[in-house]
């Protein structure tokens, strides 16, 4: 009898060791929240409650987290698409039909709204955001936590919240962007500002219309909010059109400099032939003075009068 009540206790005593190293815990940053569903091994999981920024508690066993950011997020394009990018830059094309890599950045955040609320038939206790995990976020395993599944890149964000930004919002932006940039010539997108920001300005505008049909967000309500969109300079995909254009740019500035070597070698031949006439007229001058002064000597010499009185229409010279 007394060896069986041993047995029981070691069994209770391994029971609740068992529980207590069992039990789920979930730390939220000052820019998180969390999505707690309790499922121990014998319950299917079920919605529980939100865990609000800055909380650390521990559930059930069974019990999952599935942590999401309330901070504002980016969704990043490159030309190399390495590094820090999310996607390498997709392409548009021009009003006179040039491919162009379109390199971007969208600056979003999560409605990550707990407050219960009904869409269609169904009643999601933890709001919108349930309502993105249930639909978009658990699919791509788009979550951060304690239960994050999958890989995760050097900064510890999710592949799958990655994924899951490629698909809502990489495929709107490639859609919105390569429509707009039908409406201008490849040489405005690549290097004029004025039509870069006409682009990112109808590009905001127009994202989250597309974003909400992509994800399938209910009427009315989104899943992601606040957009901004910043492109960066579009790249011809054929490098011999910037070479052209280098080309020309270097022949233009060669045609310039040398019109401009053309006015002024005319305006220094314009200066010598002033100076020529001035020198010309000067030695002339001189020359008529010296002449009138030999002619009036000459008259004095001879007893004539060198300064002859003007001759006064209709009388006779000399009275």
């Amino acid at each position: 009898m007394r060896g069986r009540r041993a047995i029981i206790a070691t069994t209770v005593a391994a029971v609740a060791v068992l529980g207590l190293t069992a039990c789920s815990p979930v730390s939220t940053e000052s820019d998180q929240v969390a999505l707690h569903y309790e499922g121990g091994s014998f319950s299917s999981k079920k919605f529980k409650d939100c865990v609000a920024s800055g909380i650390r508690q521990t559930d059930g066993a069974g019990d999952k987290h599935y942590v999401y950011p309330t901070s504002q997020r980016s969704f990043t394009t490159t030309l190399e698409g390495e590094g820090s990018a999310d996607a390498k830059a997709f392409t548009v094309v021009s009003k006179d039909n040039v491919e162009l890599f379109a390199p971007a950045t969208v600056t979003f955040t999560l409605n990550t709204g707990c407050s219960e609320t009904k869409i269609g038939e169904k009643t999601y206790a933890g709001g919108i955001l349930q309502a993105f995990h249930e639909r978009l976020g658990n699919r791509y395993k788009a979550y951060w936590g304690p239960d994050m599944e999958g890989d995760a890149r050097p900064d510890g964000t999710p592949e799958g919240w990655t994924s899951l930004l490629n698909f809502a919002i990489g495929t709107p932006l490639d859609t919105s962007y390569d429509r707009i940039a039908q409406g201008y010539e490849w040489r405005k997108l690549w290097n004029d500002p004025t039509t870069k920001t006409a682009v990112e300005t109808q590009l905001t505008k127009d994202i989250q219309t597309f974003v909400d049909q992509q994800t399938g967000a209910p009427e009315g309500q989104h899943f992601f909010t606040g957009f901004r969109v910043l492109i960066g300079k579009p790249d011809p995909v054929n490098p011999e059109l910037k070479d052209a254009v280098s080309a020309e740019q270097t022949a233009v500035s060669k045609a310039q400099s040398q019109q401009k070597q053309a006015e002024a070698d005319k305006l220094a031949a314009e200066a010598q032939i002033a100076v020529a006439e001035a020198k010309a007229a000067a030695l002339a001058a001189e020359k008529k003075a010296a002449g009138d002064d030999w002619i009036r000597k000459y008259a004095i010499d001879k007893g004539m009068n060198p300064f002859p009185p003007p001759v006064v229409a209709g009388t006779a010279a000399g009275k």
